[in-house]
């Protein structure tokens, strides 16, 4: 009750620093004018739970409908490339957004803590007050996911669209039934809930050692 009534004791003040908030956010003449980059991978189910939850927090970010250059290229390992060209279907999201700051907090690599907050922390903790860190500040989504991504200084002019080039396709079925069994790709992350329910039910699959062939495919 008592942060409801400061709410609304300061609510002209605190709409007026949102207002600011979110002009900054998307002045494109901010330093950290940056793109996030994410490109298509073979584990589906991984890729679309990232790219859902970071829509699930209000950022802004659409689909290249054709290849385009990058310049000033950073990969999670902090590995750095003038330029390089990706594939359609990469998901772009620019920092020139509102939620400017929910996506460096995010999907940013390597956060780097003032030398002025460092300061304030050290005070605090030697006034046995607690930490000031919180855990965000450890990790990244891309890194926890697991997923490959990249953050650009430039990208070329591409198109951009809220649907992804190359909508998901139906797995080629086989022109008769078969008794054996089923086939699984592996590649996909989803695969191992299905193998925690077969288990479940008493099955045993077994993994393919050598690649092999049915029906030509």
């Amino acid at each position: 009750m008592t942060n409801l009534e400061i709410l609304c004791a300061n609510r002209g003040e605190i709409l007026s620093d949102f207002l600011h908030e979110r002009q900054w956010a998307v002045n494109e003449k901010d330093a950290n004018d940056r793109t996030f980059l994410l490109p298509p991978c073979e584990d589906t189910s991984r890729w679309k739970g990232l790219v859902e939850l970071i829509s699930r927090q209000g950022i802004e970010a659409e689909y290249a409908q054709k290849p385009f250059t990058a310049e000033n290229v950073v990969d999670i390992w902090a590995n750095k490339l003038a330029s390089r060209t990706f594939p359609k279907g990469m998901l772009v999201a620019r920092s020139r957004q509102p939620h400017h700051r929910m996506l460096h907090t995010l999907c940013t690599f390597d956060p780097h803590l003032t030398d002025s907050f460092l300061l304030k922390e050290r005070k605090e903790l030697e006034n046995r007050w607690k930490t000031l860190l919180y855990d965000v500040t450890a990790w990244n989504l891309p890194m926890a996911f697991g997923i490959e991504s990249y953050w650009a200084g430039n990208i070329s002019d591409v198109e951009l669209s809220s649907e992804s080039p190359d909508p998901p396709q139906d797995l080629p079925k086989l022109s008769k039934k078969n008794g054996y069994g089923y086939l699984i790709d592996f590649k996909n992350s989803s695969t191992y809930s299905v193998l925690v329910r077969l288990f479940d039910k008493k099955c045993h699959p077994q993994i393919a050692t050598k690649p092999f062939k049915m029906e030509s495919k």
